[in-house]
């Protein structure tokens, strides 16, 4: 979803390698491993602007077009943007692709999500068509936008308009950015900070579903559980909930930036066999890729300036150390809720801990 009208998202290695080394490539797999059926689906609920630029003004393939060009194709797609953008956008989709079954819906995709999957269904009869199909969903947020009721209808989607249709036999996949960054912008834990509004509270449970992560947050505040590793928590209270709507394979990456920072984390939901094996591979493979995109990025130290801050630190001449090959984490394992009795209170000198302020993407 974009901010305005007409202005393209402005992107960095990291965001790039998520649609490129993330998204294309298991998009590729995805399509391959679903060739039997007759139709196969995508849906992007965050799709963007026509045109997606890097901060050195260079254009790149979108996430509408990368789902557009994987080989073996999709048979059908749906893009979800604000009303400004989805004009411009769908021009120039039917203009590069007129022959391709594709529909962009205007409007908040918290609120449209059900005609995209009506529109699925319409495309199709009692018995057969892409709501039917093996499907995909990617939701790319720019903030905190994601309302766990649009995950909730992916998840929950079967297919049927009519009492007496057939219904689908898997989930609809779903590829999503956790928003780390801006969730700790949002949810200050230093110590002599304001505790969040309620408004905030309410946004952040908007994004749950529930109010369980308060006691993560709660935690924080008391000096329980600290550091960049203390948001993780919330990425695996996501994952529960997923898990909870019906999923059987859940996994999140942890991406970082030039400074070490957590940025994001990408988390995947599947419940077949084929999904969970392709994304381990994929997974695998581009966090292995990160680290030099990431050098790259901080060796062109291109600033940028956005109310008054910069994305990247003065940095002394010659090179930067080499980056480490975990700069993406990778996580699997089965999620657990967090119980704050396995954190006790510590002292408030050892609570102590530097906290980098609005990381920009």
């Amino acid at each position: 979803m974009s901010s305005s009208k007409g202005d393209p998202r402005t992107w960095h290695a990291w965001s790039r390698w998520k649609d490129s080394n993330l998204l294309g490539v298991y998009l590729k797999e995805f399509t391959k491993a679903c060739k039997k059926a007759s139709h196969v689906s995508f849906l992007d609920c965050f799709a963007g602007t026509a045109t997606s630029q890097d901060h050195q003004g260079d254009t790149f393939t979108s996430s509408p077009r990368i789902a557009l060009q994987t080989n073996p194709e999709f048979t059908d797609l749906v893009f979800f943007e604000l009303p400004e953008n989805a004009i411009e956008l769908e021009s120039a989709l039917r203009i590069e692709y007129p022959s391709r079954s594709f529909t962009v819906l205007g409007g908040d995709c918290n609120a449209t999500i059900r005609d995209g999957l009506s529109w699925l269904r319409d495309r199709g009869t009692r018995i057969s068509g892409p709501q039917l199909g093996p499907a995909i969903a990617f939701l790319d947020p720019d903030e905190v936008q994601l309302a766990w009721s649009t995950v909730e209808a992916i998840a929950r989607w079967d297919g049927r308009r009519d009492a007496g249709d057939f219904v689908r036999k898997g989930k609809t996949e779903q590829l999503i950015l956790f928003p780390t960054g801006p969730l700790r912008r949002r949810l200050p834990v230093q110590a002599g900070s304001h505790e969040a509004s309620e408004k905030i509270r309410a946004e952040v449970d908007d994004l749950f579903g529930n109010s369980d992560w308060r006691s993560i947050y709660d935690a924080q505040r008391a000096g329980r559980v600290s550091g960049e590793d203390s948001w993780m928590h919330y990425v695996e209270q996501y994952r529960l909930g997923l898990t909870q709507l019906g999923y059987d394979y859940t996994s999140a990456i942890e991406v970082r930036n030039t400074r070490n920072v957590v940025l994001y984390h990408m988390i995947f939901a599947t419940n077949h066999f084929a999904g969970r094996k392709i994304m381990k591979a994929v997974l695998n493979r581009a966090k292995s890729e990160l680290p030099a995109m990431v050098k790259e990025e901080k060796i062109s130290r291109m600033p940028r300036k956005d109310a008054g801050q910069t994305l990247f630190d003065a940095e002394p001449d010659g090179a930067p150390d080499d980056l480490p090959t975990d700069w993406a984490l990778v996580v699997d394992t089965p999620p657990q809720a967090f119980d704050p009795s396995r954190f006790p209170a510590i002292q408030k000198q050892e609570a102590r801990e530097t906290e980098v302020q609005d990381t920009l993407f």
